[in-house]
């Protein structure tokens, strides 16, 4: 799939593993890891079939006022939420936008 994001301090803390971001500076390496392997999963697969597969991620899509998203456990307690939509309306390639590291869907 291909990531995207508007959040840069997603992508700094995906490819440096620390961001200076007031939002995402106190969340432990435990967390960060877990995202990391989130992201690559995601970059990983075909379509969001695949992502479901994997068990461990517990793919979910949201309901009531964040229906828009969907996401996959970081960890016990941190979730990525993230959207998903069909590039040039093909099924196979599925683009990912990243939308916020949270712990548990917090204050969106």
């Amino acid at each position: 799939m291909i990531i995207e994001t508007e959040d840069e301090n997603l992508m700094l803390l995906y490819s440096e593993g620390q961001v200076n971001s007031k939002e995402y500076k106190h969340i432990s390496k435990e967390v960060v890891k877990g995202f990391v392997k989130a992201v690559n999963y995601l970059k990983w697969a075909k379509n969001i079939n695949e992502v479901m597969r994997i068990g461990g991620l517990h793919y979910k899509r949201l309901k009531g006022n964040l229906s828009a998203y969907e996401s996959v456990r970081c960890n016990d307690r941190w979730r990525l939420l993230f959207t998903s939509y069909a590039d040039k309306g093909e099924t196979i390639i599925t683009n990912v936008k990243l939308i916020k590291l949270s712990d548990h869907y917090d204050d969106l």
